[in-house]
């Protein structure tokens, strides 16, 4: 960039990789015409000092001008993905921590939401299982390696919450260092060894996950039957104690370009951790490419599973916006290489550990996973009369989603202890994954039954039954004992988050805690309706797409404010309250076309506020006027 070998290119170093005076060849040829351009005003501004104007243009500079005209029309604007370090016409970069730790927790809080669905609503964890089956199974594939396919899956996504929350942690750790102090990139004069240290530890972890998600995204992609053609028939593994299966492409990647750009994107994705032997385009150009891609033909979003390979994305995105944004810093400590990062920071894939999960604690739950795919899975969703055994079916059915989750907690515990995961990071994922003993899960049975109370009530005359209506719902974790028995009360053991007991045991009496009720929210009717479409009086009441605007403006009426948290990721936070999860929510704005359709509305927004807020449709009233704010207004 300077001096006599200006503007050619050098050998590749690898042990410079993370210095700050390095760019790689598209940044650097940018720079270049950026300096080119800038060097033929000043000669123009120079010749017009000296009375001699000149009105020729330099060559190889027009993307430049095109720059220059629009950014001063907005400036301070940033692109959502961006290959540059610092984006034009903008302040210089800082290393902001708050910023990391928010993308950081949207990314943990979108999680364990997901996993949170999961256990509350078996329609859901069916739908997704399906998705799972459809996409990467083939018609001759044998029982066991479907079991096996969804148990790896699952123990991804529950592996992806734990690394999010490790995350998560350890840039609290960071910032807890930098005692909040946004530091100056420019100007490395200000780093101490601790700050170095900690930023170099986080760089690290960031590495591994980064390594990971890639992984998991090249697997997705090559057995996902949306792209079947492009991929040989021959599976290979990526180790020998980690087997992600996946296929190589069958056609060299100009000709996949050619064919399908969007498979070319994900192939260059899923390939950026390989050594020699691959051009890769950095994440953040990638990133950008499928947005451009997707902005110009917007039905292409629409053949990556939504419920699958997203996940695998919206990780790999997040890691890479952390990880540029901490190389944006000027630390002089090198992160690891990945057999480090393999061996100390992620001992998971390490021989001993490998060895002990597959013989000790893998088979308990790929039986519970046999178990559910056989009782729960390939078993019709109950319908029809409400009934007596319509109900007991669908306790069944929740008996074995329970027994699963069960043995996923009781998994993810040993390992986690055993790779050394802090008890706050075991403490946090055992709760996440004990929905069944929390009083959202007593709510959300307590809503599905009460329909069977009055069909019941009038069928059935056996004493236990009846006593079991009369109580109500109060007692919605006892055992419709049918078969009749002693009355003895038994305690609900600690270890244990079953809610159905088998015929031949007694009802069991558990206090619940009764969660908070949300008090009457006073709304304009602009916002009314919206929230009477999220919520709405019958599944079968009709709903329409609305702008992203108006769910925002619905938010703020409802008493929000609304932060953006890096990205497409938007933060909801009620006013006047403290900023905890249970006060806050953040969702993703739709990219690249800023609308939500009434599956989203209803099946993902409506449901997550639902399960966080405690909101349903009759907590919203209409305002005396439609320019009277409400109740909780949000004011800034």
């Amino acid at each position: 960039m300077n001096g006599e070998k200006y503007g050619t290119l050098v050998e590749y170093n690898e042990a410079a990789l993370m210095q700050r005076e390095i760019a790689r060849f598209p940044q650097a040829a940018l720079i270049l015409e950026a300096q080119k351009l800038l060097l033929h005003r000043l000669c123009i501004i120079v010749d017009a000092i000296l009375n001699g104007v000149n009105s020729s243009k330099a060559r190889g500079c027009e993307r430049w001008e095109m720059r220059a005209s629009e950014g001063f029309k907005h400036v301070g604007r940033a692109e959502l993905w961006s290959s540059l370090a610092n984006q034009p016409f903008s302040t210089p970069p800082r290393l902001n921590m708050s910023f990391i730790v928010s993308v950081a927790s949207v990314r943990r809080q979108a999680i364990e939401d997901h996993l949170s669905e999961l256990q509350l609503h078996p329609a859901y964890f069916r739908q997704h299982t399906n998705s799972i089956v459809e996409c990467f199974m083939g018609e001759s594939d044998s029982e066991i390696i479907r079991t096996a396919q969804c148990c790896v899956h699952w123990r991804n996504e529950v592996a992806a919450y734990r690394t999010w929350l490790m995350i998560e942690e350890k840039c609290l750790e960071v910032q807890s260092l930098i005692l909040g102090t946004d530091t100056d990139v420019l100007d490395g004069n200000h780093s101490t060894k601790i700050w170095e240290e900690a930023l170099a530890g986080l760089a690290t972890v960031l590495q591994g996950c980064v390594t990971t998600y890639s992984r998991q995204l090249r697997t997705e992609t090559s057995l996902c039957s949306n792209f079947d053609g492009y991929f040989e028939k021959k599976e290979q593994k990526a180790s020998e104690f980690e087997p992600y299966r996946y296929r190589l492409p069958r056609w060299p990647m100009e000709k996949i370009y050619w064919a399908d750009t969007l498979v070319c994107y994900l192939i260059h994705l899923g390939q950026i951790t390989l050594g020699e032997g691959w051009q890769h385009f950095t994440p953040p150009n990638l990133f950008a490419a499928m947005d451009h891609l997707v902005l110009n033909n917007p039905k292409e979003l629409r053949r990556i599973p939504s419920l699958t390979m997203s996940g695998s994305l919206s990780n790999l995105a997040a890691a890479v916006e952390i990880q540029f944004n901490i190389r944006q810093y000027a630390f002089k400590k090198r992160t690891y290489d990945y057999d480090t990062v393999r061996k100390v920071v992620f001992p998971l894939l390490s021989e001993d550990v490998a060895a002990n999960q597959y013989k000790y604690w893998v088979p308990p739950l790929l039986d519970s996973c046999l178990d559910l795919l056989k009782n729960f899975y390939d078993k019709p969703a109950p319908s029809g009369p409400k009934n007596k055994v319509r109900l007991q079916e669908a306790r069944r059915q929740r008996e074995v989603i329970e027994t699963f989750w069960l043995s996923m907690r009781n998994y993810m515990q040993k390992q986690s202890r055993y790779i050394g995961f802090s008890e706050k990071v075991v403490s946090k994922i055992d709760d996440t994954l004990s929905m069944s003993s929390k009083p959202e899960y007593c709510c959300v049975i307590e809503k599905e039954e009460a329909g069977f109370m009055s069909a019941l009530q009038a069928c059935l005359t056996d004493h236990n039954l009846s006593h079991y209506v009369e109580s109500g719902v109060n007692n919605l974790k006892s055992t419709l004992d049918v078969q009749g028995g002693s009355n003895k009360t038994k305690s609900r053991r600690d270890d244990s988050a079953l809610t159905l007991r088998n015929q031949d045991k007694e009802p069991i009496a558990v206090e619940q805690e009764q969660p908070q009720i949300p008090q009457k929210i006073v709304v304009p009717k602009r916002a009314l309706s919206i929230f009477h479409l999220m919520f709405p009086t019958s599944p079968g009441e009709r709903c329409r797409t609305i702008h992203w605007d108006e769910f925002v403006h619905a938010m703020n009426d409802a008493g929000f404010v609304a932060q953006s948290l890096g990205g497409s990721a938007v933060g909801f936070e009620q006013v006047g309250t403290a900023d905890t999860d249970s006060k806050s929510i953040s969702f993703h704005r739709p990219h690249p076309v800023p609308k939500i359709d009434p599956i989203m509305l209803r099946s993902s927004i409506a449901r997550r506020l639902a399960n966080r807020f405690g909101w349903h449709r009759d907590h919203f009233i209409l305002a005396g006027n439609d320019n009277q704010t409400g109740a909780k207004k949000a004011t800034e």
